[in-house]
Order: C-alpha cells, then sequence, then structure tokens
C-alpha cells in the first residue's frame, strides 16, 4: 500500500472518529434535563378572604359583634301591671359601657329610678350600677365599666322602680343577655362588691304581685 493511501485511511479513521464524538455530545445535550430557572410568580392575589365560610359579618342577635361586643339590646318588659315596656341599649365607648332607655307607658310627670342588678328579673339581687333615673320614657347612663366586662360579670337584669319613695315596687325590667345568647349567663364572683338591694315590700314586688 502506498503512502497516499496510508494518509486517506488515517484522515478517514480520524473523521469517523471525531463524527462520532460530536453525534454522542449531541445525544448527550438533548437528554439532559433543562437547567432554565422557574421565574417567580408576582401580583398573585389570594381569594381566601373571599371563600364560602371566611365571612367577617356580624352574627345577628341580641348583640352586634366587632372584636367584641359593641352594642346588646335589652327588651324591658312591664312587672305589676305597670305598662311600662320598651328597650336598652348598652354601647360600648371607649372602655365605658352607655346605656340608653326608651319607655313608653311611663306616667306623666314620674320621676323612676333604676339601676343594674346582679341576678335576674326573676331572682334580682344587689344594686350593681345605678342608672339615670327614668324620666318621660328617657334616661341615658355612662357607667365606667367596659360592655365586655360587664357581660362577663353576667347574670345582670336592669330593673325600674315606680318611685323614690317606692323604691320596692318595681315597675319595669329586663335581663342583660350576651350576644346570641337566649338566658342569662352563670353569676360571676366579682358581683361581691355590689350595693344591697331593696327589701321586698309584701304588697308585690318582682315579676310577681300587683303593688303598681
Amino acid at each position: 500500500m502506498s503512502n497516499s493511501s496510508k494518509t486517506i485511511i488515517i484522515v478517514l479513521i480520524v473523521f469517523v472518529v471525531i463524527a462520532g464524538i460530536f453525534l454522542s455530545v449531541r445525544r448527550n445535550k438533548s437528554y439532559a434535563p433543562s437547567s432554565q430557572t422557574a421565574q417567580p410568580v408576582t401580583n398573585v392575589q389570594s381569594n381566601a378572604s373571599n371563600a364560602p365560610g371566611n365571612s367577617s359579618a356580624p352574627v345577628s342577635g341580641q348583640g352586634v359583634s366587632s372584636g367584641g361586643a359593641e352594642t346588646v339590646t335589652v327588651p324591658i318588659s312591664a312587672q305589676n301591671n305597670s305598662g311600662e315596656t320598651g328597650a336598652a341599649i348598652l354601647t360600648n365607648e371607649n372602655g365605658k359601657t352607655k346605656v340608653s332607655v326608651s319607655i313608653t307607658g311611663e306616667p306623666s310627670g314620674a320621676t323612676q329610678p333604676s339601676h343594674i342588678h346582679v341576678g335576674s328579673c326573676a331572682n334580682l339581687g344587689a344594686i350593681k350600677y345605678p342608672l339615670s333615673p327614668l324620666v318621660n320614657g328617657k334616661a341615658e347612663t355612662t357607667i365606667d365599666a367596659s360592655l365586655s366586662s360587664l357581660l362577663n360579670s353576667l347574670p345582670l337584669a336592669i330593673n325600674f322602680h315606680k318611685s323614690a319613695s317606692e323604691l320596692t315596687v318595681y315597675t319595669a325590667c329586663g335581663d342583660i343577655m350576651a350576644p346570641s345568647s337566649g338566658a342569662p349567663a352563670p353569676a360571676n364572683s366579682s358581683s361581691s362588691s355590689s350595693i344591697p338591694a331593696p327589701a321586698p315590700s309584701s304588697s308585690g314586688t318582682g315579676s310577681g304581685g300587683s303593688g303598681y
């Protein structure tokens, strides 16, 4: 074999080897995992707050709750055939409680003392907070206690008396209840500092009798 033939064969062998290496590299690249880095997703807004069951709307009932009760409505019922009925609105105001009373049926010219008592209308205890007297069916008092602390002291009731000289004759009463509650809460031991209630008269007091 001549030298030129040998040279040609060597060149062909080298070419084949180089081509094989090149094809092998191409094949490996086609099967290699992508090194592309995923881009962070931006401007994604969560819809969790709009999902069913996540509503923050107030629960209906006797009170409206927003991070704790803000208002509680107390229905006032007549006692001893007085004919006096209405409602008291308890409103949380900067750590104190405003008690706004509106009653129909109060006798003209009357001034009727009122208090928040420990216990319920059916079983009144000592006076917890004195309130402004009822005049012309209206009264408003701000007591130095938050609404939440008031509700934590249940059972409590708002009671109205015939006059300053007839404190033992009750004309109307309403049980304070926690929002969405159907009955006064259990008694709290913090009521020990309350003012004693007037002694009932035999002529009729509380929810029974006919003293008015």
